[in-house]
């Protein structure tokens, strides 16, 4: 059972292996070039745009995803609607999550987009974007933490409102031109690789489910 839900972190990683195979030997350059080229057509032809995207950028900061869902963690945790263990595990996942993608950058070393330089100035270098994997990663931690605690209806709903604001905090790195699409796919698959694993395994430590166990009958 484990392995099979090991399955997407498995094929998530290979996917990432390939994609940054073909980055770094510049087999996706000229594409990325051009996309890019494309992409932020709209941005450096409306003021407006780009202040919107700009301010997307901001608010979808991977450090205020990861700081609300620990947040909510360890409120849960307060409450006793979740086991200390799990809130430990989820806000470590995505801890780790910050700092790995971080260190990808600096060993790829794959500079930023020119064609975004006179719509935002970011630092730091470019593959895997670091937007891209922290939200996926905090939309797993999330909706994790969430099971048990939460109707399935609710779940469904939080699932897909954390999607759409995925799907805009992607599409937002590449208009803005603050990343290649390369960079932002391999964010999704580098984020989808690691948290699953890893919750995974926070499940096999923690129990089958995030919530405590409560209420269970006495043997006799």
């Amino acid at each position: 059972m484990t392995v099979r839900r090991l399955a997407p972190a498995a094929v998530a990683l290979a996917c990432f292996v390939l994609l940054t195979a073909l980055v770094v030997t510049g087999a996706t350059t000229s594409l990325d070039t051009h996309v890019a080229e494309w992409a932020t057509g709209p941005a450096t032809a409306s003021p407006g745009l780009a202040d919107v995207l700009r301010w997307w950028q901001e608010i979808s900061q991977p450090r205020w995803g990861y700081a609300a869902v620990s947040l909510l963690a360890l409120g849960l945790a307060l409450v006793g609607r979740l086991a200390w263990a799990a809130a430990v595990a989820a806000i470590a996942t995505m801890v780790a999550a910050w700092v790995g993608v971080a260190a990808l950058k600096t060993l790829l070393g794959r500079t930023r987009p020119e064609a975004g330089e006179v719509l935002a100035q970011s630092h730091g270098l470019s593959f895997p974007s670091g937007h891209s994997a922290g939200v996926v990663v905090a939309t797993l931690v999330l909706l994790w933490l969430l099971r048990g605690v939460v109707s399935p209806g609710a779940l469904r709903a939080t699932a897909a409102a954390a999607a759409a604001f995925a799907a805009l905090t992607w599409v937002d790195r590449v208009m803005l031109g603050q990343h290649y699409p390369t960079d932002v796919l391999g964010g999704i698959l580098i984020g989808i690789a690691w948290c699953t694993a890893v919750l995974v395994y926070a499940d096999r430590v923690t129990g089958a489910s995030a919530a405590p166990a409560r209420g269970r009958p006495r043997r006799r």
